[in-house]
């Protein structure tokens, strides 16, 4: 029953969330925007817990709060490698396209002449 409680609250707060975003239109700079302040969060979530944490329990870290940490962790280092990778990768196809439409027009002039 109390595994039953988060899950049942998460999904009334996507679905509240949904409603009030329709009105809404995602582009890619909305879409990175959401991406990088979750990142963010998540990360300033997890120094603030293990913060907490530290001092309250006597100097100690408990295994729980080191699990969030690295995973707060991960999920920011995700974010922010997928979102790199992805631009250095569209970096690189329109480098390509540009070099074939230049080699090709130049083919075409040198026809010509």
């Amino acid at each position: 029953m109390v595994a039953v409680v988060p899950y049942f609250c998460g999904c009334v707060l996507l679905s509240i969330f949904a409603m009030y975003t329709n009105n809404i239109i995602m582009t890619p700079d909305t879409k990175e925007k959401i991406q990088y302040s979750t990142a963010v969060t998540m990360i300033a979530s997890a120094v603030v817990l293990a913060f907490i944490c530290f001092f309250l329990n006597h100097y100690k870290i408990e295994d729980s709060v080191l699990w969030y940490i690295a995973q707060a962790l991960v999920y920011a280092a995700s974010i922010f490698g997928i979102s790199l990778a992805i631009k250095t990768k569209m970096g690189e196809v329109k480098n390509d396209v540009k070099q074939y439409v230049d080699d090709e027009l130049n083919k075409h002039k040198d026809e010509k002449n």
